[in-house]
């Protein structure tokens, strides 16, 4: 699939209603485990048409499956084509990283839905707008040569690190490690609100 690029979406459906809480970019291409690659949220090169497009077809996803509860999609994606790599209808390890770039707990939420508690009764579709981007790094084990690692579908990373800033080249620098006294994720969600 050379050329590809690889999206993953999460989201919560409560049986009727499917809210999307967030699309992420992968930046290694098509066929690198997403265990071992970077990814960043809010996606950077995506059209305004193609993220349409990506929300549309995971909330038919999600309707149609009859998914209650967490679901995690993965999408590669060519010019303005579309492709479904796989749903999961399940949490994933994008999860804690999605909710602390949105400042909320989507496993609450998600079992508040599984419980019986409507979405729209829990306020989610009017959440303010984080001017941030995060980016959600592997961390592979000091055991471990990464020099001879080859990456593809097998995972190899041990653990993951965030890195949140408060635009894109901002991010990419301190993902560089080009950066001085780092807030938290607290201090600069409250800063955004």
């Amino acid at each position: 699939m050379k050329g590809f690029k690889e999206v993953e979406v999460d989201g919560i459906c409560d049986g009727k209603n499917v809210f999307i809480a967030g699309i992420m970019e992968q930046i290694e291409p098509v066929g690198i485990h997403s265990g071992d690659s970077k990814c960043i949220f809010p996606p950077f090169s995506l059209s305004k048409r193609v993220k349409e497009s990506i929300l549309n077809l995971s909330e038919e996803l999600a309707s149609s499956l009859n998914i209650l509860g967490l679901f995690n999609i993965q999408f590669a994606i060519k010019d303005n084509d579309i492709f479904v790599i796989e749903v999961n209808p399940r949490a994933s390890r994008t999860i804690p990283y999605l909710s602390k770039s949105l400042g909320i707990s989507l496993v609450k939420i998600a079992t508040k839905s599984v419980l019986g508690v409507p979405l729209t009764h829990q306020n989610v579709f009017n959440l303010k707008k984080q001017n941030l981007f995060s980016m959600k790094k592997p961390v592979f084990s000091d055991v471990l040569n990464t020099n001879n690692l080859k990456s593809g579908p097998e995972m190899f990373s041990t653990g993951e690190k965030m890195i949140i800033g408060n635009s894109f080249n901002n991010l990419m620098n301190k993902s560089k490690g080009i950066y001085i006294n780092p807030k938290s994720i607290q201090e600069v969600h409250q800063e955004n609100q």
